[in-house]
């Protein structure tokens, strides 16, 4: 079987904008001349078997709106320090990373607590408006997304080993269409905060170690078509 490595071969890209090298067969650590990207909006690795701890460093990028590492081998826990200042979907899932997460952790994850279009272009000035390909784990399959509306934001952290509680941090992420958190060794009760989610239309929290009640003001959440909570030590 043919493997290889993502060559550091970015030290002058500093125009680029999208970087797609999905289901490949690519090994070892991502090179570090990605930091020269300073234009780069999207990033997709998924499907490889990269191996190397959070790319905190990427967080320099500050056009960088959607970044996939799923299904790869990354490991460690997911630095408290970086922060992605414009991001608006993030899919790390089925990975190896632990540890648990600070209650402040989404507190400077300022693109997804604000209404703002999300249309931005690359590639001969083509827009691209999240329609090209957004995948992201929706009602437990893999599903392909050909036109998301614009403001669509994202996130992913499950399949990993993941600790602690939730942060209650997440519900300042007032623009969020999908969360996803399954999967992991999360424990305590489920954060009262996510009722803040207004825009909110999936939210999966299952195969976890969640106990006490379901939170009643979830109840506001009108637009959620999607709940999971399977597979926890919920009561009530």
């Amino acid at each position: 079987m043919d493997i290889g490595f993502l060559p550091n071969i970015f030290t002058n890209a500093i125009k680029l904008r999208s970087l797609d090298v999905s289901r490949n067969r690519l090994v070892g650590k991502l090179p570090k001349s990605l930091i020269n990207c300073e234009s780069m909006e999207y990033l997709n690795l998924k499907g490889n078997k990269f191996k190397d701890t959070f790319p905190s460093w990427l967080g320099s990028l500050g056009s960088l709106h959607v970044l996939f590492l799923e299904s790869n081998a990354f490991y460690g826990p997911v630095s408290s320090r970086f922060w992605f200042p414009s991001m608006r979907v993030i899919d790390i899932s089925h990975n190896n990373f632990n540890g648990t997460l600070p209650q402040d952790y989404f507190v400077n994850w300022l693109q997804m607590s604000t209404v703002e279009g999300a249309e931005f272009s690359y590639q001969d000035g083509k827009p691209f408006n999240y329609e090209d390909l957004i995948e992201m784990m929706y009602k437990g399959v893999d599903t392909e997304f050909p036109r998301i509306f614009l403001g669509y934001k994202a996130i992913d952290f499950s399949g990993n080993k993941f600790t602690g509680r939730i942060p209650k941090s997440v519900g300042l992420l007032k623009e969020l269409i999908h969360v996803n958190f399954s999967r992991n060794a999360f424990t305590g009760s489920i954060p009262s905060s996510f009722a803040n989610l207004t825009n909110l239309e999936a939210l999966d929290l299952s195969h976890n170690k969640l106990s006490g009640n379901i939170p009643r003001d979830l109840a506001g959440l009108s637009f959620v078509s999607y709940l999971d909570f399977s597979h926890n030590l919920l009561q009530g």
